[in-house]
């Protein structure tokens, strides 16, 4: 059988787990869906992702650039506060 060795399992480091959707027991799976709704709900807390990004006199790339740089701000907020309210253990 041939192995894709491009595969994204073969780009996991050492000691990292990830997460597939079946073969896994249903309460370890369940618990990691659970702390990835509330990284989630973190970032939804953020009223700018709630509205829409309209598209301005700029165009469509100066859009989705605007739209990268919110996120990418939010990510890093959500990344610092997670230093003091860490998300639960799996």
């Amino acid at each position: 059988k041939k192995v894709d060795k491009d595969a994204l399992i073969f780009h996991v480091p050492d000691r990292k787990k990830g997460v597939g959707d079946s073969g896994y027991p249903t309460t370890a799976f369940g618990r990691v869906k659970s702390r990835q709704e509330t990284y989630f709900s973190r970032i939804k807390g953020f009223s700018k992702l709630k509205n829409r990004f309209r598209r301005g006199k700029r165009g469509t790339n100066d859009e989705m650039l605007r739209h990268k740089y919110c996120f990418e701000s939010i990510a890093l907020i959500i990344l610092y506060d997670l230093e003091d309210h860490p998300l639960f253990e799996v």
